[in-house]
């Protein structure tokens, strides 16, 4: 892979650029403020060079030996300037400082000025003192200012970025094949866009994604670019395939980008004949990629059905983890299968199913899962749902709920339900609990046609009474997931309980369709489809994150769509992500456009996606801060703390064995946490953790 970027001119080291100028005066006073500042003297600082020569004492410009300052102007050149940089490369531009005297005379007083960049992390002044060094980060507007005699004179670089690359096999010229005119052809000529869907939202941390298209067979090269709506930040790619993931130092720098100037992505793709007469280019319609502020945070659980393995993709990865090996059937040597998971609100335990339906439920720690905390012949069980402390453990076992130690398994109590329900959801207070309920026969605790969406609020409190919440009406309400503040439950809907392709016996090769939904917890208003989120009716078990911010929360589920050319026509089933946003219309569409989660295997079936919070660390874990470490029990509060056992070693201790940070009370050396130098000292009784040297 190449990749490269604009250059403006050869060079050794940086690009010199030279520009059109502009001085200090009525003209310039319109793009900058040319003011008394800080003494031409004073000590530069980050992203500052002085020149040499005493400024103050310079007879240059009109500005006498004894400091004083007379009616010279400063201009500093060039005042404005557009230079468009190869991303990661620096680039450099000179500027130039002149005193303008009332009758027009100018002088060179460049040496004795001090020059300064307003972000350093755009660019630093280098040798010699008046050369700005574009970092190539970053696009943006740079504001250089220049301090000479008692004023300064500022100037702006706007900085825009290119980023391009080449795939294996494309000619070195095949940018310059693409400034033919732009072909206004049918849509049967150029690429068709296959991934991402034109105005999918993402979070500012998603891994790269595969853009992918289709084309006719005459067009066999192709340019891929994305770009802010500003046009400062462009990234393109060249290749002969029909599937495009940029690398993903661009990717994080594109989105950063986006984010930071909240602007959109515009994505578009197109292509050319290399041996087509002419130089007519082919280009798809723009499509919109929103990017959120919002990072994508905790662990995806999901299931993969063709391995029956539980794996897991963390927020900053991109390859699924395999993580547990269950044990093996005792009547099926080749039986490790596992699924129908759920995890617990702090990310800490997983439940889940041992080798298929209707059998033995097991739970473990997702830090150390072997041994299991729970093993086949405990109890029974297809679902389960944690309650917010993960201590207790709500399971359903053909129609039947029952309350259990949320460790070791063990019956508490049954859960009384006006009819047979399954599938259940305990909500982030702990008060509410949801389900489904039985219609009409057949009605099992995976398969069936026809449910009630239920709600029981304070469900543990004598005398509280159930609610449909949703009724049938037909259909299948399954899979109730609660929002991060308990106030929302998203669930699918359809003809059938399962996304099985032969629901219909008059129809066994047709999908099963299904859609997403949100519906208030209190009963108030009617439910909602997400019907971005739902595309082609196919959209089922939704799991909302427990990470929400003010603009969105997300909600993982599956869908059997395709997922570009690269599952196309398989329906093999695989998680999606949609962000609903918290700003949205009462009553409307909160959702958009889904995005496939990266990470998983598309050669997989995958679904059944549960979000949790990384797994806390447990005591002897290396660590970093305190809100690492796991609290093993919500009765005494924070009891592991994050402490240096050695320099640059950090592990999850007691609190009451933690060692004390400088400026922490002490008794003995020997209490301080260790570090060079560190010693307990003080008067006595006030002896604190302390560093003689500082």
């Amino acid at each position: 892979m190449h990749r490269e970027g604009a250059r403006l001119a050869p060079r050794p080291g940086a690009t010199h650029v030279a520009v059109s100028v502009l001085t200090c005066g009525p003209v310039l006073g319109l793009l900058f403020a040319c003011a008394p500042g800080r003494p031409s003297d004073e000590a530069p600082h980050d992203g500052t060079t002085a020149g040499s020569g005493t400024p103050d004492g310079a007879t240059d410009g009109g500005t006498p030996r004894d400091g004083t300052i007379v009616s010279a102007t400063l201009s500093l050149e060039p005042a404005t300037s557009a230079i468009e940089v190869a991303f990661g490369e620096p680039t450099a531009v000179d500027f130039t400082l002149w005193t303008v005297a009332p009758d027009g005379g100018r002088s060179d007083v460049t040496p004795r000025a001090v020059f300064r960049v307003e972000d350093p992390s755009m660019g630093t002044f280098s040798t010699p003192s008046n050369r700005l060094i574009v970092s190539g980060e970053r696009a943006s507007v740079i504001v250089v200012e220049a301090f000479y005699g008692g004023a300064t004179a500022e100037a702006k670089v706007a900085v825009s970025l290119l980023s391009r690359t080449r795939a294996p096999g494309v000619p070195v010229d095949i940018a310059d094949r693409f400034n033919g005119p732009n072909a206004s052809a049918s849509t049967a000529t150029r690429p068709t866009l296959l991934y991402p869907e034109d105005g999918v939202v993402i979070p500012k941390n998603l891994m790269p994604m595969e853009i992918q298209w289709s084309a006719p067979a005459d067009l066999d090269i192709f340019r891929v670019t994305l770009q802010d709506t500003q046009g400062s930040f462009r990234a393109e790619f060249f290749t002969t395939d029909h599937v495009v993931k940029f690398e993903r130092e661009v990717w994080a720098r594109l989105l950063e980008h986006a984010g930071r100037v909240q602007s959109e992505l515009q994505l578009q793709v197109a292509g050319i004949g290399l041996n087509a007469i002419g130089n007519e280019v082919h280009v798809t319609a723009q499509q919109q990629i929103k990017v959120a502020p919002t990072l994508l945070q905790g662990t995806v659980y999901y299931w993969a059905l063709d391995t029956g393995r539980i794996h897991r993709i963390r927020a900053d990865s991109e390859v699924a983890e395999d993580f547990f090996v269950p044990p093996t059937s005792p009547d099926d040597a080749n039986n490790r299968c596992v699924g129908c998971h759920t995890l617990s609100r702090d990310g800490r335990k997983m439940a889940f199913e041992y080798w298929g339906g209707w059998q033995w439920h097991g739970i473990v720690d997702v830090v150390t899962p072997e041994p299991a905390l729970v093993v086949p012949n405990v109890f029974q069980a297809n679902f389960s749902a944690f309650d917010p402390s993960g201590d207790f453990l709500l399971s359903v076992i053909s129609g039947e709920l029952s309350i259990r130690d949320g460790t070791s398994g063990a019956l508490i109590q049954p859960v009384a339900t006006n009819a047979p329900s399954t599938m259940p959801a305990w909500s982030p207070d702990g008060t509410t609990i949801s389900y489904v309920s039985k219609v009409r026969e057949p009605f099992g605790d995976v398969d069936f046609f026809e449910s009630d969406l239920v709600v029981h609020r304070n469900f543990q409190d004598a005398g509280s009474q159930s609610e449909v919440l949703v009724p049938a009406d037909g259909a299948a309400n399954t899979y109730p997931s609660f929002s991060p503040d308990g106030r929302t439950l998203a669930f699918s809907r359809g003809p059938f309980s399962r996304s099985h392709t032969q629901w219909n016996p008059d129809d066994t090769a047709g999908l099963s369709p299904g859609d997403l939904f949100l519906v208030a917890t209190d009963g108030r208003g009617s439910a909602v489809k997400l019907a971005a989120a739902s595309r082609d009716g196919q959209a089922f078990l939704p799991a909302f994150s427990p990470f929400e911010d003010d603009d969105y929360a997300w909600i993982a589920f599956f869908s059997r769509r395709d997922y570009g050319h690269i599952t196309g026509g398989s329906h093999r089933r695989q998680v999606w992500v949609t962000a609903i946003s918290k700003k949205a219309a009462a009553g409307s569409d909160p959702s958009s456009p889904a995005f496939w989660l990266p990470g998983q295997d598309p050669v997989t079936e995958n679904m059944s996606a549960y979000w949790a919070p990384d797994p806390c660390r447990t005591r002897g874990q290396t660590c970093a801060v305190d809100a690492e470490c796991c609290q093993p029990s919500s009765s005494t509060g924070n009891d592991l703390v994050c402490r240096p056992i050695s320099n640059g070693v950090s592990q999850c201790v007691d609190r009451g064995q933690a060692c004390a940070f400088e400026g922490d009370r002490c008794t003995t050396g020997a209490d301080c946490c260790p570090a060079d130098g560190v010693i307990c000292a003080g008067a006595p009784g006030q002896e604190v953790c302390i560093r003689p040297d500082l």
